[in-house]
């Protein structure tokens, strides 16, 4: 295959690598920002997740999940969805020349909480709980009961 080739000391091609290189990687190439510009709404972005782990900032478009995690956790910037190249190398400046400012979502990453599988847990536990309630019941289906046989049958094989 083709590799892509571009004529700049700034462009490293890595090709292809797994998840746990991540760190790494954005550790040996200098990273200081991450930047997602996906042109579709995506629902949650494994890639934001990774970032914050690696205690890296993100910039993304405002667009499906990624600028709504971005608002809700304060670890990064938003561009709007406008396809305008110097709107967005514009604030990639902006965000280099203000250390203070990049400091102080850097320090908000960094310390940004990831919930545990037991966190998620519990939280879809009570999801599913509360919405087995109102869920219709007939003589052949019960809520409450195919939740509470999944609740055992997951608690039995995680011991």
């Amino acid at each position: 295959t083709d590799v892509l080739k571009i004529n700049n000391p700034n462009v490293h091609v890595v090709g292809p690598y797994s998840s746990n290189d991540i760190p790494n990687m954005l550790d040996k190439y200098h990273i200081d920002l991450v930047v997602i510009l996906s042109v579709v709404p995506e629902t949650f972005s494994y890639t934001i997740s990774e970032s914050i782990l690696c205690g890296v900032p993100v910039l993304v478009r405002d667009i499906g999940a990624l600028g709504e995690r971005i608002r809700d956790n304060k670890c990064g910037w938003i561009v709007s969805n406008a396809d305008d190249a110097d709107e967005i190398l514009q604030e990639i400046e902006r965000i280099k020349s203000n250390s203070d400012e990049y400091q102080s979502v850097k320090n908000v990453v960094e310390n940004y909480h990831s919930k545990t599988i037991e966190e998620m847990v519990t939280e879809y536990r009570e999801l599913y709980s509360d919405y087995a309630d109102f869920m219709p019941c007939h003589a052949s289906f019960d809520a409450k009961q195919i939740f509470s046989a999944i609740v055992e049958v997951n608690e039995s094989t995680s011991e």
